[in-house]
């Protein structure tokens, strides 16, 4: 009776390299996962909203607007904005002096979502205003 198994040493080098390749190509393959999903993720205020896009810049005005409604600590928007990733920014329109956006890229399209804001002089929010820019269709 002949075996047709391979002798233990070839098997054993091919134990090796299947270990190896696992080894190689699955934390590049995680890690690349894990990048991409981190790139097509918007912010809190922007999760789950509406897929029209009237609807879509309606609801994401509203959330702003209910998370941080006139009166409310300007310091609180701005901390909760920079926490979901948005970049600040001061803006030459006077009617919303101050600004903070956010994109996120998708293959084939980025989104920015921009809320804007002016104080009232002692700390609070005068007003909030949002919006989300789509080029894409």
């Amino acid at each position: 009776m002949t075996d047709d198994r391979p002798p233990p040493s070839r098997r054993k080098s091919r134990l090796l390299l299947a270990i190896a390749g696992f080894f190689f190509f699955v934390p590049p393959v995680a890690v690349g996962i894990v990048l991409y999903r981190s790139f097509d993720r918007p912010p809190d205020l922007a999760v789950d909203l509406p897929s029209a896009p009237e609807a879509r810049r309606a609801a994401f005005r509203a959330r702003v607007e209910a998370a941080f409604p006139p009166g409310s600590p300007e310091a609180a928007l701005v901390a909760k904005l920079r926490d979901q990733g948005f970049i600040l920014s001061e803006a030459d329109d006077s009617a919303w002096p101050r600004r903070a956006s956010a994109a996120v890229d998708k293959m084939t399209c980025t989104t920015s979502y921009e809320v804007k804001w002016r104080g009232d002089g002692a700390g609070n929010l005068a007003a909030v205003d949002a919006d989300i820019r789509t080029p894409c269709p």
